[in-house]
């Protein structure tokens, strides 16, 4: 005995009807992911480099190769920019920028010899801001 009413003519069968539910559901959950906000630089992996890596004082001084790098990754909002090189790695800089007069500090790792720059990230706890 057939506890469940047959579909009406031309209507869907009840599988199809789940099946399309279940997409629907897990399409839900995909857009919701995608939809997350970004997180803060605070809290952002990878971690902010170790201080030992960068050694020795802020520098000034125009670098062209490193504006350039910062401009080609479309970092514009950088008024007040400090950096230091690494120790080994010939190219590779950690770069503090300030777009409020050095109240707010945010770092980037930038590679002049491949162009590549990531971040930004916090600043990095165990190094003294720029003065």
């Amino acid at each position: 005995m057939n506890t469940l009413p047959e579909p009406e003519k031309g209507g869907l069968p009840m599988g199809k009807i789940r099946a399309v539910a279940i997409l629907l559901a897990i399409a839900a959950v995909v857009v919701s992911i995608m939809r997350e906000e970004p997180q803060s630089a605070t809290s952002r992996a990878p971690k902010p480099p170790v201080a030992a890596d960068f050694e020795g004082n802020w520098r000034r001084a125009t670098n062209t190769d490193l504006s350039r790098t910062m401009a080609l990754a479309r970092i514009d909002d950088c008024p007040d920019l400090a950096y230091r090189a690494h120790k080994t790695s010939q190219g590779q800089f950690l770069v503090y920028c300030s777009s409020d007069g050095g109240r707010r500090w945010v770092s980037w790792l930038v590679w002049t010899g491949t162009q590549k720059v990531l971040g930004p990230f916090a600043p990095d706890p165990l190094l003294p801001v720029p003065l």
